[in-house]
């Protein structure tokens, strides 16, 4: 209640700018999964020539 003694209606939980923050916020998470899995699919790709280089023995 508020002072008058009347019901005030509900207030929302979170602001328009909290919900927008937390939209941002997953978006950014997923852009960065993305490209974690993507250097990682880099690196398994670019191992196995790094392993070649590397046991050839030098000239």
């Amino acid at each position: 209640m508020n002072h008058s003694g009347r019901h005030s209606a509900p207030r929302p939980l979170v602001g328009l700018a909290t919900l927008e923050a937390a939209r941002q916020q997953v978006l950014l998470t997923g852009t960065i999964a993305r490209r974690q899995r993507l250097a990682h699919l880099h690196l398994l790709e670019v191992l196995p020539y790094l392993f070649q280089v590397a046991s050839k023995p030098s000239p």
